[in-house]
C-alpha cells in the first residue's frame, strides 16, 4: 500500500537551484559594486596626494620667483636669479624640479617635486612678447611655469599644471601677460 503524504514540507530540487542562482547573481552584483567603490576611493586618494604635492611645489616656486630683482641665466628649463633670499636656481633634473642655492649645481639641489615628465618656463616682456636675459629686468612682467606630472593610472600618462608668477621686486613696468 502506498501512502500519499497530504502535508508536503520542504523544498524541491528546482526551487533550491533557482534560489542559489538568484543569490549568486545578487552576490556578483554586490561584489562588483564594492570593487568599483574601492577603486574610486583609491583613485580619489591618489588625486588628493598629487594635488597636494603639486600645490606645495607651485607655491614654493611662486614664492621664490616673486622677489626676483636680477636674472643671471634663464632657459626653458631653468632660471638662475637673485632675490631677497640670495642667489637661487630652479631647474629640471632627472624627472624632478629642484631648487639650489648660492650657485650650487641644480643636480645637488633640493627636490621640490618628482615624477615630472616635462618642465618649462616662459618669460613675458611688458610688450606681451618674450623676455630674455639681457633685457631690462623691469621689462620682465611675469614668469609662466608649466610641468607634467607622471600618472600611470590615466590614459594620457601625465597631467599638466600651469601657473603665472607676477614679479613684485623688480620695479616692473606692467604690461600684458
Amino acid at each position: 500500500m502506498i501512502h500519499i503524504l497530504k502535508n508536503k514540507k520542504g523544498f524541491t530540487l528546482v526551487e533550491i537551484i533557482v534560489t542559489m542562482i538568484l543569490v549568486s547573481i545578487l552576490s556578483a552584483g554586490a561584489g562588483m559594486g564594492i570593487v568599483a567603490i574601492t577603486q574610486g576611493y583609491l583613485y580619489a586618494g591618489k588625486n588628493g596626494q598629487m594635488a597636494q604635492k603639486t600645490n606645495i611645489a607651485m607655491k614654493r616656486m611662486s614664492r621664490e620667483l616673486q622677489d626676483i630683482y636680477f636674472v643671471s641665466a634663464a632657459s626653458a628649463s631653468s632660471i638662475t636669479f637673485f632675490s631677497t633670499l640670495g642667489q637661487r636656481t630652479i631647474g629640471f633634473d632627472t624627472n624632478a624640479i629642484k631648487l639650489s642655492e648660492n650657485g650650487d649645481p641644480i643636480a645637488g639641489g633640493d627636490i621640490l617635486i618628482d615624477d615630472i615628465a616635462n618642465f618649462t618656463f616662459s618669460f613675458t616682456h611688458t610688450s606681451g612678447g618674450s623676455w630674455s636675459v639681457g633685457n631690462d629686468i623691469q621689462d620682465l612682467t611675469g614668469i609662466t611655469i608649466s610641468f607634467d606630472v607622471l600618472r600611470s593610472d590615466i590614459a594620457s600618462g601625465s597631467m599638466t599644471f600651469t601657473t603665472t608668477v607676477y614679479l613684485r621686486s623688480n620695479n616692473n613696468l606692467g604690461g600684458t601677460i
